[in-house]
C-alpha cells in the first residue's frame, strides 16, 4: 500500500489539512505499527503540532475501540478516508493494528516525532554542537529584539570612543536628516539589524565578515572620491561645450527642442544639477543617432557649427558615458555606505551570542546547511539516533530554502516519501524567507510529484469565500482553484472603518466576547 511517493495537497482554508495528515499517519502505522519511529511530522506552530498529535492518538483510540473514544460518525469518516489510502482490512484487524500502534507510541513516546520545524532544527543542531564548535549547554533565544536591544546599546556606547563607529553613525544621521527621516538613529539601526536575522542574509553576511569595517569604509570612501572626479569631469566638458557653441553665435532656441528641450539645455544641466537626476532628452538622441540638430534653417549659424560638430558630438557621447558611470558609482556607494554598520552590527550580535552562550532560532538554518553540505545523510541520522523514512509536512507553502534543503537531503532522491499539505493562498511567512515556489512548481525540485486539490471549505460560508477570493486573485504568483463552501449561503460581511488601532482592538474584543 505505502510505496515511495511525493504527494502535495493544495488545500484551502477550513478544508481539513490536519485531518488529512492524521489519516496518512494512520495508514502508515496500521500497515506496520512499528513504523511510527520512522515518521517525521513537521508543522510551523506548537499549537498545530499538539493538535496533530492529539488527533492521531484520538483516531487510533477510536479504531482501537477504547472506552473513552466514542464518535461513530467520525470513525466512519476515518475508515472511508483510510480506504482511499488503500487500507481494506477487516474491522477486527483494524482494531488490533490500531491498538498495537497506540501501545507502541505511548510506550516509546519520545520517538513520536511530530514537532515544529524549528524544534526539529534544534535537535539537529544539538546533535552537532561539537562539530560546529558550539557549547553543548547553549540556550535558544526566540526573541530577536532582546539581542538587537543589547547590540544597539553596545554600538552607541562606542560613540565618542571609537573614531570609525562615531563617524559612521554621524554620516548616517546626516543622511537621515537630508532625507527628512528625523533623528531617531536607534530606529534606523534596529531596521538594519532586523535584516541580519533574515535567512537570505546568511551568505552575504558571511562574505561581509571577511572584511573589517575599516576596509569597507575605505572602499566606500574611494568610490565616493571616484564619483566626485566623474562629476568634476562632466562639469568641465559641459562648460567647454557651452563656450564653443556660444562662440558660433548659436543659442538654445536655434537647436531642436528650443529653450526647454534642446541638447544645449541638457548640457547646461550638468553645470547646475546632480548628475543622477538628469534624464537624456529626445533632442540629444536625435542629434547623435540621426544627425538632427536644428529647427528651421539658418545657413549662416549652422555653417559656423559644422567645424565643431564632430567634437560636440563626441562631447555629448562622453557626457552620456560619464552619467552612466556616475549612476553606477552612486548605486555602489549607497550600498557600501551602510555596509560598515551592517558589519559592526553583525559582529556585535555574534559577540553577544557568544558572551551569553545563546543561539537565535534563525541561526539553526545556517548551521544546519553547513552540516548538510559537509556530512553524508547516514551520519546525520546516526547523530540524531533515528532514521526517518516517511515525512509529513504541514503548511508547505511557508517552507524556506534552508528548510527544504534539509528535508530534501534527508530523503533518498529516487524514492522520496513526502506527504505535504499547504495553501499557497495563505502564505504569510515571506518575512522569514518562505519560498512558495516549492508549493506551486514542485516538479522543478522532484522528478515525480502527484498533486491534489482540497477545495471544499468546511469552516466558512459562501459569502466569506467569495470576498476572500476577490482579494487573493490580485496575487499572480498562486495556484488556480475554485473554493466551495460546505455550509452554503448565509455568511454575513460587515465593513467598518475606525480612526485608530485602539478602536479596532475594542471592536474585535467585543466581537470575540
Amino acid at each position: 500500500m505505502n510505496t515511495p511517493r511525493f504527494e502535495i495537497y493544495r488545500a484551502s482554508a477550513g478544508s481539513g489539512k490536519t485531518f488529512l495528515l492524521s489519516i496518512h499517519f494512520l495508514s502508515l502505522v496500521l500497515e506496520d505499527p512499528e513504523v511510527f519511529r520512522r515518521i517525521l511530522g513537521l508543522t510551523f506552530t506548537n499549537k498545530a503540532a499538539k493538535e496533530l498529535k492529539e488527533r492521531i492518538l484520538y483516531f487510533l483510540g477510536l479504531l482501537a475501540k477504547l472506552p473513552n473514544c466514542n464518535d461513530g460518525k467520525l470513525k466512519v469518516s476515518i475508515l472511508e478516508n483510510l480506504k482511499n489510502e488503500g487500507w481494506n482490512s477487516s474491522d477486527e484487524q483494524t482494531q488490533q493494528k490500531a491498538r498495537k500502534a497506540l501501545e507502541n507510541i505511548l510506550h516509546y513516546y519520545g520517538y513520536f516525532s511530530i514537532s515544529t520545524i524549528d524544534a526539529f532544527m534544534y535537535r539537529v543542531v544539538n546533535s552537532f554542537t561539537f562539530d560546529m564548535k558550539i557549547a553543548h549547554d547553549f540556550e535558544v533565544e526566540l526573541n530577536e529584539d532582546v539581542l538587537i536591544d543589547e547590540a544597539i546599546q553596545r554600538l552607541l556606547d562606542r560613540v565618542g570612543r571609537e573614531k570609525v563607529i562615531t563617524e559612521l553613525l554621524q554620516n548616517i544621521l546626516l543622511e537621515m536628516v537630508d532625507d527628512e527621516r528625523g533623528w531617531n538613529i536607534e530606529r534606523e539601526i534596529r531596521e538594519m539589524a532586523e535584516i541580519i536575522f533574515l535567512e537570505k542574509s546568511n551568505e552575504p553576511l558571511s562574505e561581509l565578515g571577511t572584511y573589517t569595517p575599516e576596509q569597507i569604509q575605505e572602499i566606500s570612501s574611494n568610490v565616493r572620491e571616484y564619483s566626485k572626479c566623474i562629476k568634476k569631469e562632466a562639469q568641465r566638458i559641459a562648460k567647454d561645450v557651452l563656450q564653443k557653441i556660444a562662440s558660433t553665435g548659436l543659442s538654445e532656441s536655434d537647436f531642436k527642442g528650443g529653450s526647454k528641450g534642446s541638447c544645449l539645455v541638457w548640457v547646461k544641466k550638468f553645470t547646475e544639477e546632480d548628475i543622477k537626476n538628469i534624464t537624456t532628452f529626445k533632442s540629444v538622441n536625435e542629434a547623435l543617432e540621426n544627425d538632427v540638430w536644428f529647427t528651421g534653417k539658418n545657413d549662416t549659424k549652422q555653417s559656423n557649427f559644422r567645424p565643431i560638430k564632430a567634437e560636440i558630438k563626441k562631447n555629448l557621447e562622453e557626457l552620456i558615458r560619464l552619467k552612466r558611470e556616475y549612476l553606477l558609482a552612486s548605486i555602489v556607494y549607497d550600498s557600501l555606505f551602510r555596509l560598515p554598520l551592517y558589519s559592526n552590527l553583525y559582529r556585535t550580535l555574534e559577540e553577544i551570542k557568544l558572551d551569553n552562550n545563546v543561539l537565535h532560532i534563525s541561526d539553526f538554518n545556517r548551521l544546519i546547511s553547513k552540516v548538510i553540505r559537509s556530512e553524508p545523510v547516514p551520519y546525520i541520522y546516526v547523530r540524531l539516533g533515528m532514521r526517518f523514512k516517511h515525512f509529513l509536512l504541514d503548511e508547505f507553502q511557508d517552507t524556506s530554502d534552508d528548510n527544504f534543503l534539509l528535508l530534501k537531503n534527508l530523503m533518498p532522491d529516487d524514492k522520496p516519501n513526502l506527504f505535504a499539505v499547504g495553501d499557497d493562498w495563505q502564505s504569510i511567512y515571506g518575512f522569514r524567507d518562505a519560498n512558495i515556489d516549492y508549493m506551486i512548481r514542485p516538479h522543478k525540485y522532484f522528478r515525480s510529484v502527484s498533486k491534489y486539490f482540497l477545495t471544499v471549505n468546511y469552516r466558512s460560508r459562501r459569502e466569506i469565500n467569495r470576498i476572500s477570493e476577490r482579494a487573493i486573485k490580485r496575487n499572480k504568483n498562486r495556484s488556480r482553484k475554485k473554493i466551495k463552501s460546505a455550509s452554503g449561503k448565509g455568511g454575513e460581511i460587515v465593513f467598518k472603518q475606525y480612526d485608530s488601532w485602539r478602536d479596532e482592538i475594542e471592536i474585535i474584543r467585543q466581537i470575540l466576547s
